[in-house]
């Protein structure tokens, strides 16, 4: 998704990649950020 629209994209292999602000964080230093990046996910259709 990007806003309200769907993306299709095409067959590959991805990884997805959350990054959430820590509560009462600065947006603007990095420490104040978590990140995860999902395993490989394919895309076959």
């Amino acid at each position: 998704m990007k806003g309200n629209n769907t993306i299709t994209v095409p067959n590959g292999n991805y990884t997805a990649r959350i990054s959430v602000l820590k509560a009462l964080g600065n947006a603007f230093d990095p420490t104040h950020w978590e990140a995860w990046t999902s395993p490989v996910i394919a895309v076959q259709r």
